[in-house]
């Protein structure tokens, strides 16, 4: 994506336009979207291939749309969300005006996977983990960086909760534990050293070498039963069908980062049902932002789902 500006000028000699993950071109002023649109502009047939088209809110379906070469995508941005963003039956006609536009192709054509199941787990604080929250809680620092002290305290609560959770597992079993924190990869990694549990880890500063010796140990190796990795370096792109648990350690910001993190072991090539576990501090922030998971997940199957009849982070932060 960053290389697109490099085909501009000879978008004239293609005759087709793949965009795969197409939703990392859902803002319209990025750099690469704009030259997206440049390129689009210049090719007859256009194809656009993304699991999440719609990740937080309906404004940025409009994106793909004027990339793809709908006619919706060629209104005004403001035109097009009064007319279908806002309310389920303004998304229902959005539904219908480009039901003949979009293919959507869900899990179940895959006929060897044997299905994905989501569970939250309750955990309770200690009161040194509820003084300390509470602390955080009233702090005069600004409210982005409370969240986000919140958010790192509660990922290392719920690091003694996924260790009971491992012990629980079978000796054939593999998980993959998503953090938001780099720290978290670390304490992780330590600890399945101190227990004697084959592991590897993957962040955003490991080399691409490192990332697939990761990646290989884990698929191949049946001693290297646990992959820690933060969820924006190893939540997309990789196959890891030899898990058949996920943990998530922290939330992501939409239901479509979730889903992308689950499904590197939900995939293809699965012969396992996959159990996915969501530990959920109560009386806390998690509670709030698996609610606006929810609903932006009613959101996204309102727009998308045949069958179905604003930003997390800054609504979190007022709440706290």
């Amino acid at each position: 994506y960053e290389r697109l500006g490099d085909f501009v000028r000879h978008a004239g000699c293609f005759a087709v336009m793949v965009i795969d993950e197409a939703h990392r071109l859902k803002e319209p002023t990025a750099a690469w979207t704009r030259h997206g649109f440049d390129i689009a502009a210049q090719v007859q047939n256009r194809y656009l291939l993304t699991g999440t088209p719609v990740l937080n809110r309906e404004a940025e379906l409009h994106t793909l749309l004027r990339l793809s070469g709908h006619p919706i995508g060629q209104l005004p941005l403001n035109e097009f969300c009064e007319r279908f963003a806002g309310s389920p039956e303004f998304r229902k006609t959005l539904r219908a005006e480009i039901a003949d536009w979009m293919l959507r192709r869900r899990k179940d054509v895959l006929p060897n996977l044997k299905g994905k199941r989501r569970q939250t787990v309750p955990v309770v604080l200690s009161q040194a983990e509820r003084d300390e929250y509470n602390q955080i809680m009233r702090s005069d620092t600004h409210r982005f960086a409370r969240l986000g002290a919140l958010r790192q305290l509660l990922e290392r609560v719920k690091v003694r909760i996924v260790a009971d959770l491992m012990a629980e597992l079978d000796v054939d079993d593999k998980v993959i534990l998503f953090c938001e924190y780099q720290e978290s990869v670390a304490t992780l990694r330590d600890h399945c050293l101190k227990m004697g549990i084959g592991c590897v880890t993957l962040v955003g500063s490991d080399s691409p070498k490192k990332r697939q010796k990761a990646i290989d140990a884990f698929q191949q190796d049946q001693d290297c039963r646990v992959f820690i990795g933060t969820r924006s370096a190893a939540g997309t792109g990789y196959n890891l069908t030899a898990a058949n648990y996920v943990f998530f350690l922290g939330l992501p910001w939409t239901p479509g980062l979730q889903d992308q993190a689950e499904d590197r072991a939900y995939r293809n090539g699965q012969l396992r049902l996959v159990v996915v576990k969501i530990p959920l501090a109560e009386d806390t922030i998690d509670q709030q932002l698996w609610q606006m998971l929810m609903d932006k997940r009613a959101l996204a199957s309102d727009l998308i789902d045949p069958e179905a009849e604003e930003s997390s982070k800054k609504a979190l932060a007022e709440i706290i």
